[in-house]
């Protein structure tokens, strides 16, 4: 049975090889046939162009309908061959690699370029640049532009800063698919929507029950709450899976517990909660007493300047079901209402950024697990808080961090001297399980860079560091350090030749972009 199969699929390549080489020798004899075709029509044209010796008007005439005649089959044939130009570049085009991709990853490849990477630019910008690259990715690939906008799931990513009418476009070309709807805002002036609503949320009207995702970023906190309410419809089922709210509006900063109830900027999720997947809050807080997440499995806070510890609390018994918890510039304070550790048996991911002024206090949270944590620790962060200086830093993480279970990813920001401390190396080998290593937002001199290679050298299990933000000051070490390293992958995120000076980005053309991409297959250069 294998050998007879393996015999059809020989038989088979056989076949289109052959196929394909007759193809190729027809075009070649049809080459030639034009060449000779194309040379016996110039000779004969060649012998009407010397100037005749006697003009009269007969001959001029015949020459005139001549001259006609070689005009009018020239452009035939000069289309024809354009026609066929075009055919055989439509066909190259559909057999490229990109074309050949599943119809719904060529739509979200499309819709990720024209995503701008800046969340918080005003909604003009962010149209415009998206119009931008729509045209300019359409040029690429007409064949690609045609499968995709022609495919429902493109034009559910609506954008509600859009007119009414593009966004009830985008609804109808949706094919009653579930809807991606992202509502940026994040500008004080009210005198265009002085009711705190977006000017196509109307078009939405009837259509809240398809809503997937909901992404909300606004300086106005009505604007947050009129959209709430518009996916709130009575008696309408609802598909929201995900929801994310970014709030820059003014917002109190605490150095200690608020005395005023009212002063956090909160919103209700009333029954919304209880079919959540993913919820991300950044700069406004939630009613955790009145919400039951059944499903929720990922949730992310992210800038609140004050969190109750009981609050936390709430939000986390409230979420048995959840695999990944993200914590991030968040301010903790005030106690428990229980001492007894949490266990969420379902948990996978910590990750914790810039958290070090409350990282005992989430530790002593959790029960240990199976989970994997993700740690982002920066010194300039803990330097906000006088009471704290470098020393009493390293010391505490020093306490804390063996306690954590199961660290994969270190993160280390602004200050590049902790590479160089004793204290701080040993709180690396105390992590067993740490597999990547980031630097971000560092100005990375010789003897930083040498301790990093050493710290590398140390501890072999690290498979990959990533360097984001950071300026490099010395290039030729900066290059022997990552040839010499053992990782196996380098990846270079926005980073910075400071070498000379200034601060040109390691981007094409430039030296170190040269030395990556042609010397060091390890590295990789991106952005955000």
């Amino acid at each position: 049975m294998q050998s007879r199969g393996a015999g059809e699929q020989v038989h088979l390549r056989f076949k289109v090889a052959t196929i394909d080489q007759t193809m190729e020798g027809r075009i070649a004899d049809a080459q030639r046939a034009l060449e000779l075709a194309t040379t016996e029509y110039l000779n004969a044209c060649a012998t009407l162009h010397p100037p005749l010796r006697t003009s009269n008007e007969p001959s001029l005439s015949h020459l005139n309908d001549i001259f006609e005649k070689c005009n009018k089959f020239i452009e035939s044939t000069r289309e024809e061959l354009l026609k066929i130009g075009l055919a055989l570049k439509t066909a190259r085009n559909q057999q490229a690699s990109i074309n050949r991709l599943p119809l719904e990853l060529l739509v979200r490849v499309f819709e990720f370029d024209l995503d701008t990477p800046r969340p918080f630019n005003n909604s003009g910008t962010l149209s415009q640049t998206r119009l931008s690259r729509i045209v300019s990715l359409s040029v690429v690939c007409t064949h690609w532009r045609k499968l995709v906008v022609e495919t429902g799931s493109f034009w559910s990513h609506i954008h509600l800063p859009h007119s009414e009418s593009l966004v009830a476009l985008c609804v109808e070309r949706a094919n009653n698919g579930t809807l991606d709807v992202v509502a940026t805002n994040t500008t004080d002036n009210v005198t265009n929507l002085p009711d705190g609503s977006w000017k196509g949320k109307s078009a939405l009207r009837g259509h809240t029950h398809k809503i997937r995702s909901l992404t909300v970023s606004a300086y106005i906190l009505e604007r947050v709450h009129s959209l709430i309410s518009c996916v709130l419809e009575p008696s309408t089922p609802r598909s929201l899976r995900e929801f994310s709210v970014i709030y820059i509006g003014p917002s109190w900063i605490h150095q200690d517990a608020p005395n005023g109830p009212n002063t956090q900027p909160k919103i209700s999720l009333d029954a919304l909660a209880k079919d959540l997947y993913t919820l991300s809050l950044t700069g406004i807080y939630l009613n955790w007493n009145e919400c039951a997440f059944e499903r929720l499995c990922v949730l992310k806070l992210n800038g609140l300047h004050a969190l109750c510890l009981a609050e936390l609390e709430q939000a986390l018994v409230a979420s048995p079901m959840l695999h990944v918890l993200e914590i991030a510039h968040v301010v903790l304070y005030g106690e428990r209402t229980s001492s007894k550790p949490l266990g969420l048996p379902h948990l996978k991911t910590l990750r914790l950024t810039c958290m070090e002024a409350a990282l005992g206090m989430i530790v002593d949270m959790f029960e240990p697990g199976d989970y994997t944590t993700e740690l982002n620790v920066s010194l300039s962060r803990a330097r906000a808080f006088p009471r704290l200086s470098q020393e009493a830093w390293i010391q505490e993480l020093q306490c804390i961090v063996p306690k954590m279970c199961h660290v994969t990813v270190l993160g280390i920001g602004h200050e590049p001297c902790v590479l160089e401390e004793a204290s701080f190396s040993s709180i690396l080998t105390a992590l067993p399980d740490l597999i990547i290593l980031r630097l971000q937002d560092l100005l990375l001199k010789p003897n930083p860079l040498l301790a990093l290679e050493k710290i590398l050298q140390a501890l072999p299990q690290i498979n990959k560091l990533q360097m984001t933000r950071v300026s490099i000051t010395d290039v030729e070490t900066f290059q022997g350090v990552i040839e010499r390293c053992s990782v196996q992958w380098i990846e270079l995120i926005n980073c910075l030749d400071y070498s000379d000076g200034e601060r040109p980005r390691i981007e094409r053309g430039t030296p170190l972009y040269k030395w990556a991409v042609g010397s060091d297959p390890r590295v990789s250069l991106l952005s955000e």
